[in-house]
């Protein structure tokens, strides 16, 4: 008599940050891309900043002057949609910050550096600036009620 055996499958998802530099098969569900209507003026997408200049003309000018939270996303990324609604609500609470969404596909040349300067492994990668000058960074999706806790911190 043959003894069966129970199988055990075990795996771990981590919804806390994404690769974008590991080449991955996406669902065609997960492709659905973001929605880039900004629900609060102060929620900018650097897409549609560049216009006639460059993108890192763009980036320069927006994250020079000010409260700038710079939010480096990818459509694919399931923690990166996770955090978009969030920053679109923390943004009405805190209108006296700039959001600018960098999508790392279009923008690579722009977030290189950032991963490379910062040791960023993966999307989200958040960055925060004051007058230009970066005052804090992180990486991975965080909840709404933390996000605040570090937004009321740094600013």
């Amino acid at each position: 008599m043959k003894k069966s055996l129970p199988l055990i499958f075990l795996c771990s998802v981590s919804l806390t940050a994404c690769s974008p530099f590991q080449t991955t098969e996406i669902q065609q569900e997960e492709a659905t891309p973001t929605k880039y209507a900004a629900t609060s003026s102060n929620v900018l997408y650097l897409h549609e900043q560049v216009g006639t200049r460059s993108g890192n003309d763009a980036y320069s000018s927006i994250t020079r002057n000010g409260n700038v939270v710079v939010d480096f996303y990818a459509d694919w990324c399931p923690p990166c949609r996770q955090l978009s609604p969030v920053i679109n609500q923390v943004a009405k609470q805190f209108p006296q910050i700039t959001f600018l969404k960098v999508d790392v596909d279009q923008f690579r040349n722009i977030f290189d550096p950032i991963r490379n300067s910062y040791k960023a492994k993966g999307i989200p990668t958040l960055v925060f600036y004051q007058n230009g000058k970066v005052v804090h960074h992180l990486s991975g999706f965080r909840p709404k009620a933390a996000f605040e806790n570090i937004l009321k911190t740094v600013y």
